[in-house]
């Protein structure tokens, strides 16, 4: 088994134990300023039991009936924010891993246009030699992925919220993924969520600008119902501070991104308008991911117009598959693949002015391509083409412009390398272009500074106001984007600390956090093996919980977790190793623990 893969195991148990310390508790909701949720607001009329075919009523899927109050109750909250939903035309599932898979499937299509996999296969040659045979395999390894890590779904090519019948699909207390996806449904109420995505599907840019908006709006619904239960609005949010870690090891940088970035912008709408400009936001997407992510450039930096070859008349004849704009959320998403640090990605892929790519089908079966970006000054052109050193293909940098081309026959590759050189000279940038690029690197570079850093002997998450020693032989490593604290010398399975900031925006305290998380932990058949045990952090009340399973897997872990809550947030300090090498490493875990401190606020 290689490491990659081995890494991914070991981190989706452990990602599976945040989940458990991390759990929504339901609460009494109150009223708050921008509208929260009355406790005492009637519950929508139940859905219709549609008619069997002598005419009678269909009996209701008994596997349904234990999420019907929670849905109810959710939508009756939601309705606060202007986001009222039609019981009556929501149906609710439970579907089991094989039917899971096929909607996944079936929403590929919803999302990207006929060859979308085929021209994505022959890019992330570029980045990466994992992208197995074909299109067929990225994208089957595509849904199987997207399948193993959701809990819940909504289907709008049959108006379903869908819950899976799997051990994580009954783990914690799902309110507010649930909420989530409620107000996906609503959305879908709206005018169809379907003919949205149709809308933006001009370009791979264009879809991840409706994926941003469509997560952004759901995050929002839901981060608000839950803040509103504790008295707050999303006014008091900072999007900033909200971990997307977890999602960034399941999904990569790109699948963290869509929720991330989604939030941020919506979060700004709410701060614009309230709610109406929220809800009114899908209706005037921003042109590029650009515009989306970076404030200062909204309304200001538009991309520039790329104009590609086409296939030079003196090679023999290919046909022309797929062309398309990648944008800049995906290019960081792509560097991501090649291994490159985070805090790096803000500077390979900022300063994006447009690309296209074209892919074709050479006589022999195989593909070709071509990709031209254009960055808003030289020096973001030099740091992307840098990111590429000793990569797949050919890659040439003048000014601003950076063009690769990727063939089987190397010949064939300089040709194409050489015809992007004839292509029409793009347009100059527009004035304040490097300015707004430059304050974008600033303020990446002031958010990274509060993410992790290593002093010493010492690893500090500023955002979390948390700090905790470097065992010898430990060191603090980075794994998809989030920073982890490893064993250096473990062959197989890497033992590991990390640390996890939940929202805690119903400001529940510690002993609530980990009673529900006890429940959750005795629904997997985990173990407890020491505590709960309640301890002193510099005046803030923690919880220790050891626990042990193998949380779907085959391979026995043992985790010890620390947990406490800080404004607005609950963390999570979880050490985990393989239950075998407990006895050689508990001092070692103790010791990690012991040494957590309070380093400020967050």
């Amino acid at each position: 088994m290689s490491s990659g893969r081995t890494t991914s195991r070991w981190l989706f148990a452990t990602c599976l134990a945040w989940a458990l310390l991390a759990a929504p508790a339901c609460s009494r909701s109150r009223a708050g300023e921008e509208g929260g949720a009355s406790a005492g607001a009637p519950l929508p009329a139940p859905p219709m039991i549609p008619a069997g075919d002598a005419g009678r009523p269909v009996p209701p899927d008994p596997k349904v009936a234990p999420y019907e109050a929670v849905v109810d109750k959710l939508i009756a909250e939601l309705a606060a924010f202007g986001l009222a939903i039609d019981r009556t035309r929501l149906t609710l599932e439970v579907r089991g891993p094989e039917e899971t898979r096929e909607d996944i499937d079936r929403q590929q299509d919803m999302l990207f246009r006929p060859g979308h996999f085929e021209g994505l296969h022959a890019l992330l040659r570029l980045f990466t030699d994992d992208v197995g045979a074909d299109a067929a395999e990225l994208r089957r390894a595509t849904v199987e992925s997207l399948a193993g890590a959701v809990a819940a779904y909504y289907q709008a090519d049959r108006d379903a919220l869908v819950f899976l019948d799997t051990t994580l699909g009954r783990i914690a207390d799902l309110e507010a993924l649930v909420a989530h996806e409620l107000v996906h449904a609503w959305r879908d109420q709206q005018g169809g969520l379907i003919a949205f995505l149709d809308g933006n599907k001009s370009s791979l840019d264009r879809v991840t600008v409706g994926r941003c908006l469509m997560e952004g709006e759901a995050e929002a619904g839901a981060i608000a119902l839950l803040l509103a239960r504790g008295g707050h609005t999303l006014r008091e949010l900072d999007p900033a501070a909200l971990d997307y870690g977890v999602g960034r090891i399941l999904g990569g940088e790109g699948g963290a991104a869509t929720y991330q970035e989604g939030l941020r912008f919506m979060h700004a709408r709410f701060e614009d308008g309230g709610w109406a400009a929220v809800r009114g936001a899908l209706d005037a997407p921003p042109p590029s991911t650009e515009q989306l992510m970076h404030a200062g450039k909204l309304g200001r930096d538009e991309a520039t117009a790329v104009v590609l070859p086409d296939w030079p008349q003196d090679l023999a004849p290919a046909e022309l598959r797929f062309e398309d704009t990648v944008g800049e959320t995906m290019i960081r998403s792509f560097l991501s693949v090649r291994g490159h640090a985070r805090r790096d990605l803000g500077r390979q892929a900022m300063g994006w002015d447009g690309d296209r790519w074209r892919v074709w089908r050479t006589g022999d079966g195989g593909e070709a391509l071509v990709w031209r970006t254009v960055w808003d000054r030289e020096a973001d052109a030099l740091d992307f083409a840098g990111a590429f050193l000793g990569g797949a293909g050919d890659h040439r940098r003048e000014g601003r412009v950076v063009d690769f081309a990727l063939a089987e026959d190397p010949a064939v590759q300089r040709r194409l390398l050489d015809a992007l050189a004839t292509a029409p000279a793009v347009a100059q940038p527009q004035p304040d272009d490097a300015e707004t690029t430059a304050a974008a690197e600033a303020a990446w570079e002031r958010e990274q500074d509060r993410a992790s850093s290593v002093e010493g002997d010492r690893w500090r998450i500023p955002r979390c106001g948390v700090s905790l020693p470097i065992p010898p032989g430990w060191s603090v490593r980075e794994i998809r984007g989030t920073p982890v604290l490893l064993r250096a010398d473990a062959e197989v399975f890497a033992d590991n600390a990390v640390v996890v900031a939940a929202p805690n925006l119903e400001e529940r305290d510690v002993g609530v956090l980990v009673e529900r998380a006890l429940a959750d932990l005795d629904r997997v058949d985990a173990e407890i093996v020491r505590g709960p045990e309640r301890l002193d952090l510099a005046g803030v009340p923690a919880v220790r919980v050891d626990y042990q399973g193998t949380m779907g897997g085959s391979r026995l872990l043992r985790f010890a977790s620390l947990n406490f809550a800080r404004p607005m947030m609950s963390v999570s300090v979880t050490v985990t190793v393989a239950a075998e090498r407990w006895p050689e490493l508990e001092a070692v875990v103790g010791g990690v623990l012991a040494g957590v401190q309070l380093d400020g606020q967050p």
